[in-house]
């Protein structure tokens, strides 16, 4: 990415931290919808998630990388 400056931020344009560094490579990662739910979440450890939502904001799916996955029918 070319970044020299740590800790080192990116935010969205609605003011959401998408993505973080560290001084020691360290990083987490974050996506949303338009909506502002998180959709997807990673980090230098190597765990991730991602869920869905419906139009309520309720979560619908959920899954990790540990294995878990859930779905949610309201």
């Amino acid at each position: 990415m070319g970044i020299t400056e740590f800790p080192y931020w990116e935010y969205d344009s609605n003011g959401r931290l998408t993505y973080y560094e560290s001084v020691d490579g360290q990083f987490d990662s974050y996506e949303f919808d338009s909506k502002g739910n998180e959709t997807y979440y990673e980090n230098s450890n190597g765990y991730w998630f991602r869920q869905e939502f419906d139009s309520k904001d309720r979560r619908t799916y959920y899954e990790d990388s540990s294995g878990s996955c859930i779905k949610t029918i309201y």
